[in-house]
């Protein structure tokens, strides 16, 4: 059979939970009907890049797509990504 459209969304994430890994809850509209999925973030993952869902795709008959999530990481008032590197900028008075 053959396989479905996959679908693109995008994702923010707090700094922490790039770094650290966790969950977090999207929702899809999958032809006009809203759906919640729970993603796993996984720790160290960095700006634009993306994380694909398996079979979380468009179901038209056959086999389902992917999920792929472009995910952009929300800034923190002190903290920083500078590659693998995490920066701290502390106001000094």
């Amino acid at each position: 059979a053959a396989r479905s459209a996959d679908i693109e969304a995008e994702i923010t994430v707090p700094l922490a939970t790039a770094v650290l890994g966790g969950e977090t809850e999207i929702t899809l509209d999958r032809g006009g009907v809203p759906e919640s999925l729970r993603v796993k973030i996984p720790a160290g993952v960095q700006e634009g890049k993306k994380i694909r869902l398996r079979g979380q795709g468009h179901s038209t008959g056959g086999r389902a797509g992917d999920l792929l999530l472009l995910v952009h990481i929300s800034p923190h008032p002190y903290f920083k990504l500078n590659g693998h590197d995490l920066e701290l900028k502390l106001p000094i008075t």
